[in-house]
């Protein structure tokens, strides 16, 4: 019955919603893809209906739900934007793993929620200064996801994401060979499970390695472009505008130019 629905083995549980709580997990879905495509401010409209929803106290979403609630709240509060340890401490209250400690990511199994909550985390590190510990995170996640229990489609997501972020720290901590290989991963990774809103922001991390290794503007002109358009074409246009200011006062190139 599941396969003939298209449904995971794991989400065995759809099948006793009823049809308003099946609605709401559509619009969870939904909540979900625009989510992972860092699209907050679409995300922020429809989220208020499912942390108020039936669904907000399921065990299997609600570490989801409030993992998108907690990102929203602090993307759209300036006053907190760079209070990272106040940021830490609520992803680890979201967690909620007693006596928490990076060294048990190869021995525990995450599900997919926990692993974007400790991708999140990470990512505060680095930006925290600490790309030590973001690094460390991101190599143990990547290292042992198959020991996760994560849906092919999960998988197929989260891959690219982790080694994306990878690259991106060893990129700030000018691990410039080791972040090189991890941005051909990703970016091969993106492409063969289409998750291609990853691509512009691969591209850019590519750009800047060439920037900095070889100095080669043709090589980096090329890519910063492909970047660009990229990111036109498939709607983040808040990240185009980035790469383009980017381009122009970083790179000193105009990438609309001909």
């Amino acid at each position: 019955m599941l396969d003939v629905l298209g449904i995971p083995e794991s989400d065995y549980w759809l099948l006793y919603l009823d049809d308003e709580e099946y609605q709401e997990y559509r619009l969870y879905k939904k909540a979900l893809k625009m989510f992972d495509e860092d699209r907050v401010e679409e995300t922020m409209k429809i989220l208020d209906q499912l942390v108020n929803g039936k669904l907000s106290v399921n065990p299997l979403l609600t570490k989801s739900i409030k993992h998108m609630k907690l990102t929203a709240d602090f993307y759209f509060d300036k006053n907190s934007e760079k209070n990272y340890d106040l940021i830490l401490e609520k992803l680890f209250e979201l967690l909620d793993i007693p006596d928490f400690e990076i060294d048990m990511i190869p021995n525990k199994v995450f599900n997919s929620a926990e692993l974007k909550i400790l991708n999140h985390i990470a990512g505060v590190y680095s930006a925290k200064g600490n790309r030590k510990e973001a690094i460390n995170i991101f190599r143990k996640i990547y290292n042992n996801l198959d020991n996760f229990k994560i849906t092919v489609e999960d998988y197929n997501k989260i891959v690219p994401l982790i080694l994306t972020n990878l690259s991106k720290s060893l990129l700030i901590d000018k691990k410039l060979d080791e972040a090189k290989i991890f941005a051909v991963k990703a970016l091969r990774e993106s492409k063969k499970n289409e998750v291609y809103w990853l691509v512009p922001t691969i591209l850019s991390i590519l750009a800047e390695i060439s920037k900095m290794q070889f100095d080669n503007v043709e090589i980096y002109a090329k890519l910063l472009t492909e970047a660009y358009y990229c990111a036109k074409a498939i709607g983040r246009i808040n990240l185009a505008r980035h790469i383009y200011k980017r381009s122009s006062e970083y790179f000193g190139i105009d990438i609309t130019k001909k």
